[in-house]
């Protein structure tokens, strides 16, 4: 049986999600796709605080 996808279509582009009910957080129960939901909610604010600075990952 083959794992459970989301697709998702972000700023016109499908990001296929693999695996998202596995759970990343077992304490509070949250999934992958949580994470990336939550990523998605907070990357505006984010991106806006290290606009023009400069960085290293």
């Amino acid at each position: 049986m083959a794992a459970r996808r989301e697709i998702l279509e972000i700023e016109g582009r499908e990001v296929t999600i693999t695996n998202p009910d596995k759970v990343f957080y077992p304490r509070t129960g949250h999934t992958k796709l949580d994470l990336v939901r939550y990523y998605l909610a907070v990357a505006p604010g984010a991106l806006r605080g290290v606009a023009d600075r400069p960085m290293a990952l």
